[in-house]
């Protein structure tokens, strides 16, 4: 692993994601890290310590809950303890993924494949009242646009388009105003005492902007929206193409 031997050169790697703790798979958890952002910046551990975690007040999420019921639109509660959610959440992230795919199709079953492992993260909702570490918020709708619901939200919450293209271009997340990843490094860096001279971050997702305009060196994977790809000093591979241990080992970071 890459971040394992840049690790042994005594460079320090985080995992920096939109994702919530709960959404680790074991591969993840196996790689070792020095810390962790979560939720888009909304949550933060330094060698297994907690330094920030930023939730949704329950007023606000029962809002939302009501808006998201009222309109039918399909959505999920992120957290800690695991991700909430709807009734109609999988059955409009199906519709997404699988449209215009016949079941015997190739793509059909290669995303099956791919996406069960999420499925299978979603658990059953809950009453509000018991949801007191809500750090995130993704949404899902056929028929509802994405707009109707920036536009409802926009002037108390940071409302993006989902980082997961097959959830369709009506999907999104509800992000606490002011989070974001370059917030997290801020404030991770301040508590190392380094400066952001000594950072470089790599992304392919528009949750990734901030973070790249602030860093040091920013980095684009192949695979990423043409506007992270404008902020970023370097472009490397895609995923598919191992970019980031092509970048490690270009760097000098192995």
């Amino acid at each position: 692993m890459p971040q394992t031997l840049a690790r042994q050169n005594g460079h320090k790697v985080y995992l920096c994601t939109g994702r919530s703790k709960a959404e680790l798979t074991d591969d993840i958890k196996k790689i070792e890290f020095d810390g962790f952002i979560g939720a888009g910046g909304g949550y933060i551990e330094e060698q297994g310590k907690l330094l920030l975690h930023k939730k949704f007040d329950l007023a606000d999420l029962s809002s939302i809950v009501h808006f998201f019921k009222k309109e039918g639109i399909g959505y999920y509660l992120e957290s800690n303890d695991g991700l909430f959610a709807s009734d109609t959440c999988i059955p409009e992230i199906r519709k997404q993924i699988f449209k215009g795919l016949a079941k015997t199709d190739d793509e059909y079953q290669k995303r099956e494949s791919e996406l069960q492992f999420f499925f299978d993260l979603l658990l059953p909702e809950k009453p509000v009242s018991e949801l007191t570490s809500v750090n995130k918020i993704s949404f899902m709708s056929e028929h509802i646009p994405f707009e109707k619901v920036k536009k409802a939200y926009e002037d108390k919450f940071t409302i993006l388009h989902t980082t997961v293209p097959l959830f369709g271009e009506n999907s999104g997340e509800i992000v606490l105003r002011g989070i974001n990843k370059e917030t997290a490094i801020r404030f991770l860096l301040e508590h190392l005492q380094m400066d952001k001279t000594h950072t470089i971050a790599i992304g392919d997702g528009m949750n990734d902007y901030e973070m790249l305009q602030f860093v040091h060196y920013g980095v684009a994977m192949r695979n990423a929206k043409p506007e992270l790809k404008e902020v970023a000093d370097y472009i490397t591979g895609s995923p598919d193409e191992d970019g980031l241990l092509h970048f490690f080992n270009q760097h000098g970071l192995t």
